[in-house]
């Protein structure tokens, strides 16, 4: 008999007749084992998932809702260190005064360090700020 071609066997199975119906002398076994295999995985659907885009978005998000967790908590401790900073100064101006004179003479003898120790959290937390947005742009526009 004569061998089918591909294009006879895709008008074959278009016609809607089944690989069953061919004889063996049309097809070898092996090639028709190899179209039942392709022709079965053709006709199932593909399994549905997330999109590269929604999954990129979910990732983006979570990062910075880290981010802002993070920085939530920055900003409470330092709410805190201030709260307990003035707390302390009302604390000597209530208890005795000579301990608050003793307190601002402490902090105008090294006022420069006090200073520099503000200037440098306050430029510490800018630069921090400012590297997060750069990274997240980064991340963005790949």
């Amino acid at each position: 008999m004569k061998k089918m071609t591909d294009d006879e066997l895709q008008q074959w199975l278009e016609s809607g007749r089944s690989m069953k119906d061919l004889s063996t002398g049309q097809l070898d076994q092996t090639d028709l084992a190899v179209y039942e295999w392709l022709f079965s995985e053709l006709s199932k659907v593909p399994a549905a998932g997330l999109s590269y885009g929604f999954a990129e978005k979910t990732g983006r998000k979570a990062k910075q809702q880290y981010y802002r967790m993070k920085d939530r908590r920055l900003y409470a401790m330092v709410a805190v260190i201030c709260c307990i900073a003035l707390l302390a100064i009302a604390a000597c101006l209530i208890m005795n005064l000579s301990a608050f004179v003793l307190l601002v003479s402490f902090m105008s003898q090294y006022k420069w360090i006090f200073l520099f120790a503000i200037t440098f959290f306050c430029l510490f937390q800018w630069l921090d700020m400012h590297a997060k947005e750069q990274s997240i742009h980064r991340i963005r526009n790949n």
